[in-house]
């Protein structure tokens, strides 16, 4: 009589491990995680996540999770009010706590500062206006 051969567990593929890290960061958006964390949490090693991303989305792991806070913090700011919510409070919420760097990262992914999400481009109106007013 022959044993049954454990079965091995499939390996997941790179773009499987990419998606199941890029859901848990979307699940975690507002939670600190560091690469280490998500090797852990994915089963792998950092370099072989590492390579996954790269692979499959021409990015490291941490700049993706960078792009993946920066898009939600820029989601928050559009549906915000300005009267209620500051882009303070939205930054710190998605973990950035240098205000200056996320102010300057935030203007060169989407072209315009946080101020002027939240206010629906109001700031850049209102500037144009006084600068054509002077």
């Amino acid at each position: 009589m022959t044993r049954p051969k454990p079965q091995q567990a499939r390996r997941p593929s790179r773009a499987e491990l990419v998606a199941q890290v890029d859901d848990f960061l979307r699940d975690n958006i507002n939670e600190p995680i560091t690469v280490g964390d998500l090797s852990r949490m994915a089963g792998v090693s950092e370099r072989t996540l590492r390579s996954a991303f790269h692979d499959v989305l021409g990015v490291s792991p941490k700049q993706w999770a960078l792009r993946q806070r920066l898009a939600a913090a820029r989601e928050a700011l559009s549906a915000a009010s300005p009267g209620t919510t500051t882009v303070t409070e939205v930054a710190m919420s998605y973990g950035f706590f240098e205000l200056g760097r996320f102010a300057g990262r935030y203007r060169t992914v989407f072209g315009e500062m946080p101020s002027e999400t939240l206010h629906g481009g109001e700031d850049l109106h209102h500037r144009e206006e006084s600068w054509s007013a002077a």
